[in-house]
């Protein structure tokens, strides 16, 4: 978004800012469920102000060649998509038993 913003309007003027739209799909009630919630929402807020949509207790159930489908079977369009998913690990034991984390 601060690329957007900054960049674009100024050096590459074929692409007016206004055009471009940011999405942030999160599975999520609050973005960054690690931190405490005043750094989420205070995140949320700053993305906010930076023109960028929160579209929270989303969970994305398909990814198609320029969009994404929810689990509200929604489809959304986009031009570019940037997948951002955290994992759990597969840990296993050294006496092979699977460790849960």
């Amino acid at each position: 978004a601060q690329f957007i913003q900054t960049i674009l309007s100024s050096d590459h003027r074929r692409v007016d800012p206004k055009d471009v739209k940011i999405l942030l799909v999160h599975r999520h009630k609050e973005i960054l469920t690690m931190l405490p919630l005043y750094y989420s929402q205070k995140c949320a807020a700053e993305l906010q102000k930076l023109g960028v949509t929160l579209l929270l207790e989303r969970e994305i159930k398909k990814v198609g060649d320029g969009y994404v489908v929810d689990h509200h079977q929604k489809k959304i369009e986009a031009g570019t998509i940037f997948w951002a998913v955290g994992f759990t690990p597969n840990t296993v034991s050294l006496d092979g038993k699977r460790i849960s984390v």
